[in-house]
């Protein structure tokens, strides 16, 4: 998993070196590594380094000696220039900043547009990023000394960055650039099953991927996992063997199934067979075990972590989704319609994690921007109660124990709060895990 804890800063190997510092969700970092990002142009297929116009490449909002990233030759819609970052290491990045040159007051070159490569080990090749909408070109600046700031949805996963200088007419550049995201540790794909009271892990399962998740079956020894290579696999538990998988076709005029990261899944606990699924390729898939493609799905729910829930009867979803609009929203099952979004209070916090609260209206969410626990009543839509200025953002949690007697409303009160039936939480923000009783 990523953290929004992690900090790092990103430092340019010149004379004078650029720091440009890795945000986890938007917040100043203080550790330092060192990292390489020079000028790069093709000629002839080969790739050789260009000097800086000025002498030394400055930070986003540095104004000393005037500096910036400036290619030779004049930007088209077909620019063979770059400015490539290496990281060294795969981060999470999760947002660009770019300046024009100050050049003490007197600058006036900027980039009014951009393209992002990326690599990464596993790829071995460089890929053109492209938002969810499909976009690649990403809006830069009208000026030099304004930062234009643009969100990655999805996030990027990469150890080098390229920013590619786009412009419709030719015209002269200059770059000031800035990183967000954080350090991406690695996941290894194993799947360890523990005797936690003695520290014994009693079987590993390897899988050939990072493995993000997994979910126990609610009527069967069976279970879940999901990854990064957009599928599902169900395991028996009693043979430790993978029974089959579930996929998309591919078929260029279907969606039955996942394109990108699954980080969610939910069995229905009214039918032994089916379940859903979501992830980053902003889909929420609805599958039957017994076929290998989805039979239908839902769209605009961008999942990070398990967000992903059914209330007892099994009709209807609720999801907790990475955005800051409509992060919590009620869905029917059987028709894969939005119910209702749920806006309980003013923070606008992105949700990695939520789960519908057994036998009351109440759900318990978490996530991030702003690093918010909270317990919301999906009748009054209201939020009943929340832990906040948590150290990171709420990860994950699960549910624990009621500790006490649930309350029953008398003729005195015509209602009563449900909070006491809530289970103790624990739950991950940054790098510990806390346990609250919010009875």
């Amino acid at each position: 998993m990523y953290s929004d804890t992690y900090n790092t800063k990103l430092s340019i190997s010149f004379d004078e070196r650029l720091v440009i510092p890795s945000h986890g969700a938007g917040r100043r970092v203080s550790d330092v590594d060192e990292y390489a990002a020079t000028w790069l142009f093709a000629l002839d297929s080969s790739i050789t380094t260009l000097i800086c116009t000025t002498l030394s490449a400055k930070r986003l909002n540095q104004d000393i000696k005037g500096g910036a990233w400036c290619p030779r030759s004049q930007i088209t819609t077909e620019s063979t220039e770059w400015l490539e970052i290496d990281l060294h290491s795969v981060h999470v990045i999760t947002g660009t900043g770019t300046q024009g040159r100050f050049g003490n007051g007197q600058g006036q070159e900027y980039a009014e547009a951009y393209v992002i490569e990326y690599w990464r080990p596993k790829l071995g090749k460089w890929v053109r990023y492209r938002a969810g909408d499909g976009q690649e070109i990403m809006q830069g600046n009208t000026n030099t000394y304004l930062e234009k700031k643009n969100h990655l949805e999805p996030p990027i996963w990469a150890s080098k960055i390229r920013f590619i200088p786009y412009s419709s007419h030719r015209r002269t550049v200059c770059m000031r650039v800035e990183l967000y995201g954080c350090y991406w540790s690695d996941v290894n794909g194993c799947i360890k099953c523990w005797k936690y009271k003695y520290d014994q892990c009693l079987y590993t399962i390897r899988e050939k991927r990072q493995t993000l998740g997994l979910n126990y079956h609610p009527r069967y020894s069976k279970f879940v996992t999901y990854g990064d290579d957009a599928k599902l696999n169900m395991y028996d538990e009693e043979a430790q063997t993978q029974e089959r998988a579930f996929y998309s076709s591919n078929h260029k005029s279907k969606v039955d199934g996942h394109t990108s990261r699954i980080f969610a899944c939910a069995f229905n606990p009214k039918s032994q067979h089916e379940m859903v699924s979501g992830g980053w390729d902003n889909t929420v898939m609805c599958w039957d075990d017994r076929q290998p493609y989805a039979t239908r799905y839902f769209v605009g729910v961008h999942m990070c972590g398990e967000g992903l829930d059914f209330d007892k009867p099994g009709r209807q979803i609720l999801t907790c989704s990475w955005q800051e609009k409509d992060s919590i929203q009620l869905w029917d099952y059987g028709s894969c319609k939005l119910i209702e979004t749920i806006v309980p209070d003013n923070f606008q916090s992105k949700l990695y994690c939520g789960k519908m609260v057994p036998h009351t209206n109440l759900i318990v969410c978490g996530g991030s921007d702003s690093n918010i626990l909270r317990v919301v009543d999906t009748n009054m839509k209201v939020t009943e109660c929340s832990i906040r200025n948590n150290p990171g953002g709420i990860y994950a949690f699960d549910f624990g124990s009621i500790r006490r007697k649930p309350r029953k409303a008398t003729d005195s009160y015509k209602k009563i709060s449900e909070v006491p039936n809530v289970p103790r939480v624990s739950f991950v923000t940054g790098k510990r895990l806390q346990t609250v009783d919010f009875g």
